[in-house]
């Protein structure tokens, strides 16, 4: 449902709870369309399940260490999906979620410029990730020896790390940070799982991988805002 991909996020204060610090995220109300004769249970439930990765990709630190609640509501009636999420930090994953986003903002200020097209943006996006970052299966460590999720977005712009998910997660906050519509998309190929990124560029999507850019660095461009029809044909499929 590419109404996702308008969805975008404020963040409300953060209050302070015994030893974490909870924040709640919203957005504004809007009406979720269906196909006609179509599971309305099932497609809730994978249009939320879309909707939090697209969620996760840019707030949450330490993901698997954290508690996070979906406080969304669904009228059957109206058909209106209230997004609201719920996720709590220990101080020092708040210390971390800000010094990534000041890593965003300066990366933003630097590169990016206003003159630039969608395609441009993203395309200095997916050059960052490939020329600084390698691909790694395994958790990493900092030399402060916190230890980071192979997955979170901290393993690719903090430790040049990190797998395809932290890869699509770096892409879609640096993304977001330039106004582009993006998130990730989860699927397999090659019969293993994978995730990559998707553009809203005027309404159009288009797919890109900078993981598998990374693997073919002389040949990244074979991975760059393709259409869904042409990842499909090298043998990407979606979950």
């Amino acid at each position: 449902n590419n109404q996702l991909l308008d969805c975008l996020y404020d963040t409300n204060k953060v209050v302070k709870e015994g030893d974490v610090y909870k924040i709640i995220y919203t957005d504004k109300p809007f009406k979720l369309q269906m196909p006609k004769n179509y599971d309305e249970k099932k497609a809730l439930e994978a249009f939320s399940y879309r909707f939090n990765e697209n969620f996760n990709s840019v707030v949450r630190v330490q993901s698997d260490k954290q508690e996070y609640k979906n406080l969304s509501t669904f009228d059957t009636k109206t058909k209106i999906y209230t997004p609201k999420f719920s996720i709590t930090y220990t101080e020092q994953q708040l210390k971390i979620r800000n010094e990534i986003n000041g890593l965003v903002k300066k990366w933003a200020a630097e590169n990016i410029s206003k003159d630039m097209t969608n395609r441009q943006k993203a395309e200095k996006i997916f050059n960052y990730i490939i020329d600084n970052s390698e691909n790694s299966l395994e958790d990493v460590v900092a030399p402060d020896g916190t230890s980071f999720f192979k997955g979170d977005i901290a393993a690719t712009l903090m430790l040049s790390k990190g797998n395809c998910a932290s890869k699509t997660k770096t892409f879609s906050a640096l993304g977001k940070a330039n106004n582009l519509i993006v998130y990730s998309e989860m699927g397999v190929i090659n019969g293993g799982q994978h995730a990559w990124s998707l553009l809203n560029d005027n309404g159009k999507i288009y797919a890109i991988d900078a993981t598998f850019g990374i693997n073919n660095r002389n040949n990244r461009y074979k991975y760059f805002y393709r259409t869904q029809e042409e990842f499909q044909s090298m043998g990407y499929k979606k979950r």
